[in-house]
């Protein structure tokens, strides 16, 4: 009977049990807009715009079937009783992950980040802020995922090594946003730097050439710093920098240096 099943099935998806960036990546879309079935079948549904994307996923684990219509999206799906538990074990996967938070609590760092790239992929939005050039990232989710968003948070600073606290909103829904532009630029080098098959209709809205006054006035405050420890004036470095007496104070005190 198993030899029977293995013939009909129509996807590889032990290759979901992999540990590269790409698996995860694609796990993490799956644990945003994936349905896991009894635990025994993966389905995976997609608006008809985001075609090309599910056909990449399908290339992934060699998807053999044709993709279907499932009402007004498209979708991929299939049964495996001897893999997919496993998958649900080593992520922590129920039926019912709209209220029970998947596992993303990965030691390798560029597992844990391609894990939520893809769950952003799948349950983020990106948008541009209001009036400017620069971006943010949302996601929204029941509330009972709240605090794997403050472990998102905490992973992606200590990684990173900039300096941005998100918004995480704990109310009807859980909610996280990322809007350091910096951050979100971040994010988006670590994508292409791993080849991840982003969804580009939501990471072109990020420019990296663009740079934030926020950004600006950071690296601004990092060379009042440094040029204070050297021993400057306040006022040598103000000319030097092109900005006021006052506003090179300001910096300084607010980074609470002896002056």
């Amino acid at each position: 009977m198993r030899e029977v099943q293995k013939s009909r099935r129509v996807a590889d998806l032990s290759i979901l049990l992999k540990d590269t960036p790409l698996t995860y990546y694609w796990m993490g879309f799956l644990i945003a807009d994936g349905h896991f079935a009894k635990l025994t079948r993966i389905k995976l549904t997609v608006a008809p715009k985001d075609k090309k994307h599910l056909e990449k996923f399908a290339r992934f684990i060699h998807y053999t079937a044709k993709i279907k219509r499932d009402g007004l999206g498209i979708r991929v799906q299939s049964q495996n009783a001897d893999i997919v538990p496993l998958i649900c074990k080593k992520f922590n996967i129920v039926s019912n992950k709209t209220e029970h938070p998947c596992r993303f609590t990965f030691k390798r760092s560029d597992l844990f980040l391609a894990a939520l790239i893809g769950f952003i992929d799948g349950d983020g939005c990106i948008k541009k802020q209001y009036k400017r050039n620069d971006a943010y990232i949302t996601i929204k989710c029941h509330k009972s995922w709240v605090n794997t968003f403050r472990y998102f948070d905490s992973r992606v600073k200590q990684i990173s090594g900039i300096e941005s606290k998100a918004l995480v909103k704990d109310a009807e829904y859980g909610v996280i946003t990322w809007s350091r532009n910096l951050l979100i630029q971040w994010l988006k080098k670590q994508a292409i730097r791993m080849q991840l098959p982003i969804l580009t209709r939501k990471w072109d809205k990020i420019d990296l050439n663009y740079i934030s006054r926020q950004d600006i006035g950071k690296q601004r405050s990092i060379k009042i710093y440094n040029l204070r420890k050297k021993g400057n004036a306040i006022k040598d470095i103000a000319k030097q920098l092109g900005i006021s007496y006052a506003g090179v104070y300001l910096a300084l005190q607010r980074r609470k240096e002896c002056l």
